[in-house]
């Protein structure tokens, strides 16, 4: 009958909201209990590092026009960051604060082009410079430069922060080495680093405001 037409399609309307709801509240909590495991990680890679002042944030913006290279986050001078602070996650070195604002800051990643850490590798101690994606190293990646000809150096390497410079303290991973080169001048070689941050996935970081005193 007409009546009983109208009943069950007013009933079918019913169901699909029900089970639309029931989809939205699905992501919720997938959603949640994403942000609660990493919340965890990040939680334990703290208490790893008891000899930073560190504070988190979230990453709130990129930057519009090379948005690869500059990141927002969520804390600033009112959480006493500065400019030159370095900027972390559990994987490792993101990059170093720019500028700040009362509640803001703008990180520099270390893949821009502008980015210069001193760094090693962890194997050998060889020393050098780490700078963003530009010439040899693909858009993304780094490059190791200044290493002398006979530093021993292979794939898979560890390059690591060496607090040269005083920017970055020491130790904290850059990535790892993929290739190597001699430079043309043959009396110096460099090397194409994969960084260990996964950069278009970052969400959430910790700036090093400084080192703890030995009694805290």
């Amino acid at each position: 009958t007409i009546p009983q037409i109208f009943y069950l399609k007013e009933e079918n309307e019913a169901l699909k909201k029900q089970v639309a709801e029931l989809l939205q509240y699905k992501q919720n909590l997938l959603e949640y209990q994403r942000e609660n495991t990493d919340l965890r990680s990040l939680l334990g890679f703290k208490d790893k590092n008891l000899q930073y002042d560190l504070e988190a944030a979230e990453v709130i913006a990129r930057d519009t026009g090379n948005w690869f290279n500059v990141i927002l986050i969520d804390k600033g001078e009112k959480q006493a960051l500065k400019k030159d602070m370095a900027v972390i996650t559990n994987e490792g070195l993101v990059g170093c604060i720019i500028s700040t604002t009362a509640n803001t800051s703008k990180v520099m990643l270390i893949t821009d082009e502008r980015s210069s850490i001193s760094a090693m590798l962890q194997r050998t101690r060889d020393n050098g410079i780490v700078k963003g994606s530009i010439d040899t190293a693909p858009r993304g990646y780094l490059k190791m430069d200044f290493l002398s000809q006979d530093a021993n150096l292979v794939k898979g390497d560890i390059v690591i922060s060496s607090g040269l410079g005083g920017l970055v303290p020491k130790g904290i991973v850059i990535g790892e080495v993929v290739e190597t080169k001699k430079e043309s001048y043959e009396l110096m070689q460099y090397a194409i680093i994969k960084p260990a941050v996964d950069f278009l996935k970052l969400e959430r970081v910790f700036v090093i405001k400084g080192e703890k005193e030995a009694n805290q």
